[in-house]
């Protein structure tokens, strides 16, 4: 329920080192914005919903937010949702459906946001603050790491 709740929020939220790593078929990066804060992106694949591009996009913060040692972490202004124009199913149509198409990364579909990273406690806890060690136990057992 936390994590559905968590997945409505980042569709609500209106919108240097680097690491890019290959995550669920898609292509997840990190590039330190300003110091102390993260812009992430998860490029998705075309067969993979909006719902799970953004679930991965969360799964993926929280765990750079562990790796970096920190405990949360804070969604900064909004998370976006893009796609290249191509990528619209209502502007590009095909003779072969996407279910049967190859599983390949979709050019300019993406999900991202910042995030700043926190140490507990998050007391008094500011808006849109994930327990990272909470969100991974939610959301690996649907993540995978392929």
């Amino acid at each position: 329920m936390r994590i559905a709740r968590a997945i409505g929020l980042l569709l609500v939220l209106a919108g240097c080192a680097s690491d890019q790593q290959p995550s669920v078929g898609g292509q997840y990066t990190s590039v330190e914005a300003t110091p102390g804060q993260w812009r992430m992106t998860y490029q998705g694949v075309r067969a993979e919903s909006w719902d799970s591009m953004q679930a991965t996009w969360l799964y993926r913060a929280a765990v750079f937010t562990l790796q970096k040692g920190f405990d949360g972490f804070i969604v900064i202004g909004r998370v976006r949702r893009s796609a290249a124009p191509d990528d619209d199913p209502l502007l590009h149509r095909t003779a072969v459906p996407d279910i049967l198409t190859p599983r390949t990364r979709a050019p300019g579909r993406s999900v991202s946001g910042t995030i700043s990273l926190a140490k507990k406690p998050f007391a008094p806890p500011p808006p849109h603050t994930f327990d990272a060690i909470e969100v991974k136990r939610e959301l690996e057992q649907s993540i995978s790491d392929d």
